[in-house]
């Protein structure tokens, strides 16, 4: 993929702004841009030494929904590509389960009660 169809829906910049340097749009692509190299690189390098940066809730937890907000919002995308996981009869859908589980807008939501009847309702790829 593109760094402009997702860098840009990311920081919901229009992606013109890729052509117009010296603007706080292209700062921002710019940072965003050299922290993905900079991931990148250390997992390709030295794994071992990569920590992801999580939020943490008061009591000191680390708060899944942030990333996987971020990550089911990158899904939206390219949504066909992930529609072989999406499909429950597929043996590796529950791979993703807790990723959109913790995607969920409502954050106090009982989860346990909604047990395998549990479906998020996904959009149609534009």
């Amino acid at each position: 993929m593109s760094p402009i169809d997702w860098i840009c829906p990311l920081l919901a910049i229009d992606a013109d702004a890729f052509n117009h340097g010296g603007t706080p749009e292209f700062a921002a692509i710019s940072a965003v841009a050299l922290r993905h190299n900079d991931i990148s690189n250390t997992l390709s390098t030295a794994p071992d030494r990569f920590e992801p940066i999580h939020r943490r809730d008061v009591n000191g937890d680390i708060d899944p929904r942030p990333w996987c907000q971020g990550f089911y919002a990158a899904m939206q995308l390219r949504l066909s590509a992930w529609a072989p996981l999406l499909d429950a009869a597929n043996v590796n859908h529950g791979l993703l389960l807790p990723i959109l589980l913790h995607s969920r807008d409502d954050q106090h939501a009982d989860h346990r009660r909604r047990g395998s009847s549990y479906r998020l309702r996904l959009s149609q790829e534009k």
